[in-house]
């Protein structure tokens, strides 16, 4: 047998989140609040992102993709058993820098309109559900529920929210509103409409 290669999370990556436009800090931050995970191991060395799409979602994924290669020298792609489709990578700067903008509970400090705008694309398009102008945020963190629903309001746009229950007694929230403003384009929908048409 020949020399086993180095373990992919080896591979130390700087990033320079000002290579991104203030949309794609946004709306990466928001996909990975929505489906996105975290595993950290110093005495490892692993510094591992993880974001899930679902299979079918190419363009969501190629949005992804495309703001991924902007930032990383490397990151893999690979397709789960259970039709999700993944993006992994490990860089400990990423994670530091992010970490001081978002984490699970939402925006910690507003970048600007534009991030603001395209983080709530990123959790539609994560954890949202699009029905014609209509769309659903699902969170089971009544903090991120809260941090939706202010960013909503700061764009004059009225949401929804409605309770659903979870593993017996914890809560869910759907947070609803209309896209009918054409403040929030997420991919979702701009090809819902676009089928449509």
């Amino acid at each position: 047998m020949g020399k086993r290669k180095p373990p992919y999370n080896a591979m130390r990556q700087d990033v320079n989140l000002t290579l991104l436009s203030k949309e794609e800090i946004g709306y990466l931050f928001g996909f990975f609040v929505g489906d996105g995970n975290i595993f950290t191991s110093r005495k490892l060395g692993v510094y591992r992102v993880r974001i899930f799409t679902f299979i079918k979602e190419v363009n969501i994924q190629n949005k992804l993709r495309e703001i991924l290669r902007t930032i990383l020298k490397n990151f893999r792609e690979y397709k789960e058993q259970d039709n999700t489709y993944v993006f992994e990578f490990h860089s400990k700067d990423f994670i530091n820098k992010m970490l001081k903008i978002v984490d699970k509970n939402g925006l910690k400090k507003i970048i600007s309109k534009k991030s603001e705008r395209a983080f709530i694309e990123g959790l539609i398009d994560s954890d949202g559900y699009v029905q014609r102008n209509y769309c659903e945020i699902t969170t089971v963190n009544p903090k991120l529920k809260s941090n939706i629903i202010e960013i909503l309001k700061r764009f004059g746009v009225k949401s929804i929210t409605r309770k659903f229950p979870r593993n017996h007694h914890l809560d869910g929230f759907r947070v609803g509103f209309s896209l009918n403003g054409k403040i929030f384009f997420p991919c979702k929908w701009v090809t819902g409409v676009q089928t449509a048409g």
